[in-house]
């Protein structure tokens, strides 16, 4: 016979419904047009904000889509629009890449003002970059302590700084010209990630 305290004990299974009801979901979507200028256009927005919410509601995630065409187990099968474009745009790209005769593109990144959004050292690890060596990264401070409007003065005075940037751009473009002829290989290429995120 169970006792009082197993009595009461209420038992909750699966997760809790997260949709937002139709109020909710307005005053989220209200938020983003918060500027008096919207006001003249208020009856428009009511049209629009309904429209949001009826995609919202059915989850209307992909609602431009084409039969995903050749290439495909299943031809036939919509894909979203944007999907299949940005496939085109990512099979172009690699063309590009291929082409040991085309101009080489460098992503440089300024880690200078890192946040909690921007993380520079995560960025080259998620997106498999490949930085061009230990001489390929610098981390200096110019004109510490001093107002920002002299900052510039004191970047012509040093010299050294400059010097270690062009170094580093040598090793940048020597890096790129072995990538783009084949004689850069990875030493953990072919090595499987255990912990993938």
């Amino acid at each position: 016979m169970p006792n009082e305290k197993e009595r009461s004990v209420r038992v909750v299974k699966g997760m809790p419904d997260v949709q937002l009801s139709a109020a909710e979901f307005l005053e989220c979507f209200s938020q983003r047009f918060y500027d008096p200028a919207f006001d003249f256009a208020k009856n428009e927005f009511e049209k629009i904000a309904t429209i949001a919410y009826e995609a919202y509601k059915e989850y209307r995630k992909s609602p431009r889509t084409k039969p995903a065409g050749p290439g495909f187990e299943d031809p036939e099968f919509p894909l979203p629009v944007e999907w299949l474009e940005t496939r085109k745009k990512i099979a172009d790209a690699e063309q590009l890449y291929r082409n040991s005769q085309a101009k080489s593109g460098i992503l440089l990144i300024n880690g200078a003002a890192s946040s909690d959004q921007t993380c520079p050292g995560e960025m080259l690890t998620d997106m498999e970059l490949i930085p061009a060596g230990p001489n390929a990264g610098l981390a200096r401070y110019v004109g510490y302590y001093t107002p920002y409007a002299t900052s510039h003065d004191d970047l012509d005075r040093d010299t050294g700084l400059q010097t270690e940037v062009k170094n580093h751009a040598r090793a940048l473009i020597e890096m790129v010209r072995q990538i783009r002829n084949g004689k850069n290989q990875r030493p953990d290429a072919n090595l499987e990630e255990p912990r993938k995120k």
